[in-house]
Order: C-alpha cells, then sequence, then structure tokens
C-alpha cells in the first residue's frame, strides 16, 4: 500500500495564502492616481480620481495599438 503524503495539501495552501497576501499588499500599497494593469495583449490605464479607463492591444492583429478610452456603462 502507498503512503499518502500529508505535508503537500498544506504547503499549497500555506503557498496560496502568502500569494494571495502578496497581492492584497501591491494592490493596497499602490499610492499613484493611474494603476496599469495587463491581460494577455490587452493594457489597460485606470485613472482611480475620474473612473475613466483606456486601453491599448500590444499586438496589432487583437485590435488598435493606439491607446483608445473605454466607454463604461455608468458613463453614458
Amino acid at each position: 500500500m502507498s503512503q499518502v503524503n500529508l505535508k503537500a495539501p498544506h504547503l499549497v495552501a500555506i503557498a496560496i495564502l502568502i500569494a494571495g497576501l502578496a497581492i492584497a499588499y501591491a494592490v493596497s500599497s499602490g499610492e499613484g492616481r493611474y494603476q496599469m494593469v495587463s491581460h494577455g495583449s490587452t493594457l489597460l490605464v485606470f485613472d482611480t480620481a475620474s473612473g475613466k479607463t483606456w486601453k491599448k492591444f500590444c499586438m496589432s492583429n487583437y485590435g488598435s495599438t493606439e491607446w483608445e478610452e473605454e466607454k463604461s456603462p455608468w458613463s453614458e
């Protein structure tokens, strides 16, 4: 019969907890007005004061490589 390693799930849980705390700290410690987020080939800039968002694609086959303001549903 094979032995089950009971320490492995605990180590994974601890690693996930540490990663979550690091991400939460990084998000909460940002004091700047503008925040930049990248997701795949898309770059987004968010203005925390006005709520406006701009996007740009890194590769032209996905969309415009120029900064464009994103229209949000609450701004119309």
